[in-house]
């Protein structure tokens, strides 16, 4: 199952903010494929995180067994979010990723904390230590960021990860 046109076109907009890391797990539960991501701080498009963190995703596209890639294999990424809440963020960001092995960041149910690259209509990039994207929650017409703003993003599912190939 390869992208649809809506995601293609996604990939294709967004490919610049791709992170590139290693594949260090895959997972085949309820017929959709998860992955984690290990991140290294400086290197993939990744900025100024305290050191290596694992992002679990969901494979959009379910690239990653079609193509047969393996473990340890170097993939970039886009990264989308889905946010129940946001709002703004006083300070720089307080919640930190977790350090060390086997510890995983933006998982749902977290909130994290970044400042706003750029902004469209239910979508944000966000820089968190990395790009994402965050897909803003349905109704949020009243509080539109603007670029340079802190925002508070509550995470309502387990994010995606967009192949870029």
């Amino acid at each position: 199952m390869a992208y649809n046109w809506a995601q293609l076109a996604f990939v294709e907009k967004w490919r610049l903010n791709a992170v590139r890391g290693p594949l260090i797990g895959m997972y085949r539960p309820e017929g959709k494929t998860l992955f984690d991501l290990r991140l290294r701080p400086g290197e993939g498009g990744v900025g100024p995180l305290p050191g290596p963190v694992e992002v679990h995703l969901v494979d959009a596209g379910d690239l990653i067994r079609e193509k047969k890639l393996p473990l340890t294999s170097t993939v970039a990424v886009v990264i989308r979010l889905v946010a129940s809440e946001i709002g703004t963020a006083d300070t720089a960001p307080s919640q930190a990723p977790p350090v060390g092995r086997g510890r995983r960041w933006l998982e749902a149910g977290t909130k994290v904390t970044g400042t706003v690259l750029q902004g469209e209509e239910d979508t944000l990039l966000l820089d968190v230590g990395m790009p994402v994207l965050v897909q803003l929650p349905g109704g949020n017409e009243g509080f539109r960021p603007s670029s340079g703003q802190m925002v508070e993003v509550l995470i309502s599912e387990t994010p995606k990860g967009f192949l870029v190939v």
